[in-house]
């Protein structure tokens, strides 16, 4: 009964009061008592990840493994861990290990593809995200990753036909359409990567990456102007090498 004493206190001391630290205190105590609790090492690590302590976390996920091999999500929580601490051939094992088990999620693929782009395998990226979007076809995301897989591997058309399907899902989807102005920039289509960016600044004001990408093409359409306005505000939101642009380019 002990365990569940300190498993509880756990739960309101996370919940309510914000205690991370207090709740990985009392899970401890709830494995002292059982050391096989495996559901204590998962909660465990899911707060040591809140406080970044991702090796921690990733050491509990283990722990929880070896009580039970079966667990699906806590392949998953520890795949993500990996990803953290830049494992991505670990977090790909780990991901796949978690789709044995439970071949329904869509999240898993999203985050194994993710963790191919780290390793520059797109085509296995793609992959993942295509069956992401055969599981849920509403899942903008998938989409948006896909498109960005296409991007890197300079199918820009295909990239484009993505990006268009995140933005049909969520219209106001600004990473979408910033991507899909790249994408058309690749493709020549300077003025439809104009409008894509300036759609982009609509929905987000603060988008530093648009205004530095529609200043950057305006300068390849000779618009050293306006150019200069949107690299200058680009500067202001962060990206340094917009007024290098700006010197380099004699805006």
């Amino acid at each position: 009964m002990k365990k569940l004493f300190y498993l509880m206190r756990a739960h309101i001391r996370i919940i309510a009061l914000n205690d991370f630290k207090g709740g990985i205190d009392d899970y401890t105590r709830a494995i002292e008592i059982n050391p096989k609790y495996a559901a204590a090492y998962i909660n465990r690590g899911v707060e040591k990840v809140k406080l970044q302590d991702y090796k921690g976390a990733l050491d509990d996920y283990t722990k929880a493994i070896e009580i039970n091999p079966k667990h699906a999500n806590v392949y998953y929580n520890r795949g993500e861990a990996k990803v953290n601490l830049q494992d991505y051939d670990g977090a790909v094992d780990d991901y796949t290990k978690a789709i044995e088990i439970k071949p329904k999620g869509y999240d898993v693929y999203i985050n194994r593809g993710v963790a191919k782009v780290n390793l520059q395998d797109y085509d296995g990226a793609i992959d993942d995200f295509t069956k992401a979007t055969e599981a849920n076809p509403k899942y903008a995301n998938a989409y948006l990753n896909r498109g960005l897989a296409k991007n890197a591997l300079k199918d820009y058309k295909g990239a484009i036909d993505d990006f268009t399907r995140a933005i049909e899902i969520i219209p106001k989807h600004e990473e979408a359409y910033l991507n899909r102005g790249v994408a058309k920039d690749a493709l020549k289509d300077h003025n439809g990567a104009i409008d894509d960016f300036t759609k982009a600044i609509k929905i987000k004001p603060k988008y530093a990456a648009a205004y530095y990408n529609r200043g950057s093409v305006k300068i390849v359409l000779g618009q050293k102007d306006s150019a200069r306005m949107d690299l200058i505000k680009a500067g202001e939101l962060g990206i340094p090498m917009a007024y290098e642009a700006i010197k380099r380019f004699g805006c």
